[in-house]
């Protein structure tokens, strides 16, 4: 299209869409926050371009479990409350709260991304905690296990 027109710029403008997108997934699955960076930037530019709500919520909730599956809750927490701020889901309101949960019970405060050690690229959820699978979130399970006040968080 630029070849008939070099000088739209809408055109233009569509044309970096496509290459922020197609770097973002580019990176799917290998690197996370790369993948986040990526998605970032084309989400401040176009939110409502193709799905890239839904890539950023799923990306940072990855990373989230990645960081859970190495044990490092407060990270979690992080990743997962980015995720929620991008797209609130049930599920990933309560993977924050059980983050958050985890993250006060280790006494370890929250880290900064300069800080922490990458996960282990490639983690994919089972099937039971991505957002269309049917399980119930790690808070209702610790709710249901511990019993009533199991969901506060408490300063320890």
């Amino acid at each position: 299209m630029l070849g008939l027109k070099p000088n739209d710029a809408d055109a233009r403008d569509q044309l970096n869409l496509v290459n922020l997108y197609k770097a973002a997934l580019s990176n799917w699955d290998q690197n996370w926050p790369a993948t986040i960076q990526a998605l970032k930037g084309l989400y401040a530019l176009a939110p409502s371009y193709k799905d890239v709500r839904v890539r950023l919520h799923d990306a940072h909730s990855y990373l989230a479990q990645a960081y859970g599956a190495e044990g490092n809750w407060c990270a979690a927490s992080e990743e997962y409350a980015a995720a929620v701020s991008t797209l609130s889901l049930e599920e990933t309101v309560d993977k924050r709260d059980d983050a958050a949960f985890r993250c006060q019970a280790t006494g370890r405060g929250p880290t900064s991304y300069g800080h922490i050690a990458a996960p282990a690229y490639g983690y994919q959820p089972d099937s039971s905690s991505h957002r269309h699978g049917g399980g119930h979130g790690f808070a209702r399970r610790r709710n249901r296990l511990a019993g009533p006040g199991a969901n506060r968080l408490y300063r320890l």
